[in-house]
């Protein structure tokens, strides 16, 4: 049976933000716009470990991103809002037809974030963030990483990633790997509202941190 999902929107009213990052007088982003990007979803379920979905975990994380972001007045635009992909039900290559409408709605914005969750064939756990060669990716692709090594001591540092998302947008964006699904350990917490929760508060201050230094 295949993973029941979070119902995120009602822990987000429950459970409320542990987090405050600025107050009302601090906010200094409105009209700037981050596309958030869940990887995956519909038929596209992305990585897996024991009926465990990637496609999930991304949405839960965007969620709370999302939330994050619009507390600082930052305009967000998701690519899904619920277990889809974007691609035609006539389509004869769905991936890659999802893959070209996640970039035209990211080039829409000023800046986005793809999340995803990360698998290997060895116990290697932690967050890692992928830039494009795009000086500003990789600045906002430092910045984030520095601020998931301080919630989860991850050994990686950003790199520069081969990816279409990345390659073919215009926009400056990241993808972020937020753990590692094969890591029995890191799948466990990946699943906890509480620390995907505070995924996307790391990934929001590092945004933060980057806009503010423009």
């Amino acid at each position: 049976m295949k993973y029941k999902k979070v119902i995120v929107i009602i822990l987000l009213v429950c459970i409320g933000t542990i987090y405050e990052i600025h107050s009302k007088e601090q906010k200094v982003y409105e009209k700037y716009v981050v596309v958030i990007d869940p990887g995956h979803g519909g038929w596209d379920q992305g990585a897996s470990r024991e009926q465990i979905y990637e496609e999930d975990l991304n949405f839960q994380v965007a969620l709370y991103l999302k939330q994050f972001l619009e507390s600082q007045d930052i305009t967000v635009i998701m690519t899904r809002t619920s277990d889809v992909d974007l691609a035609s039900t006539t389509s004869d290559n769905r991936k890659r037809e999802d893959l070209k409408r996640r970039v035209e709605i990211m080039n829409t914005g000023d800046a986005f974030v793809s999340i995803h969750m990360n698998i290997s064939e060895s116990s290697v756990k932690g967050s890692q963030v992928f830039s494009s060669k795009k000086e500003e990716s990789i600045k906002l692709a430092d910045t984030i990483q520095k601020e998931l090594k301080k919630l989860n001591n991850s050994k990686f540092i950003s790199k520069i990633g081969d990816y279409y998302l990345l390659n073919e947008s215009s926009t400056i964006g990241v993808i972020v790997e937020c753990g590692f699904l094969s890591n029995v350990d890191e799948r466990k917490q990946l699943q906890q509202p509480q620390y995907q929760e505070k995924l996307a508060y790391a990934i929001c201050t590092g945004i933060l941190e980057y806009k503010g230094k423009k």
